[in-house]
């Protein structure tokens, strides 16, 4: 009898711990970058982001808000109310605005942002 106790116990720490390992791996992976480590890459109005990586959803997290980085992550968080568009963060493209000044003669034209593609790049190694 005292040694069935002893299988239990060990059989159900042994469970414990394995839900642990198994949690820990499905949590979204996390990682601060910062202005300084991307210099003129930089697309951002914040000196700094934790991104997160969750089954291939890329995304960005400031000020408790949700940006989302790519489109599984835009999906996953479609109907969530922290979301905002990256757009609110990112940085005018001011070299391929100059262009498209001098080629619009006078016309109306959409301001192009810098590229979030090192973010989404830098993200997606958590994922794996």
């Amino acid at each position: 009898m005292e040694q069935s106790k002893k299988i239990n116990k060990t059989s159900i720490i042994i469970g414990l711990i394995v839900i642990l390992l198994l949690f820990l791996m499905l949590m979204p992976k996390k990682h601060i970058i910062k202005k300084d480590q991307f210099g003129d890459k930089w697309a951002f109005t914040v000196n700094e982001l934790e991104l997160k990586c969750d089954m291939d959803a890329v995304y960005a997290i400031h000020d408790e808000y949700i940006y989302p980085l790519n489109g599984l992550a835009t999906a996953k968080f479609k109907n969530n109310e922290k979301v905002r568009n990256v757009s609110e963060i990112q940085i005018d493209d001011n070299k391929a605005n100059q262009v498209l000044e001098k080629i619009s003669n006078g016309k109306p034209y959409t301001k192009v942002k810098k590229s979030i593609y090192f973010a989404v790049e830098e993200g997606s190694k958590f994922c794996k």
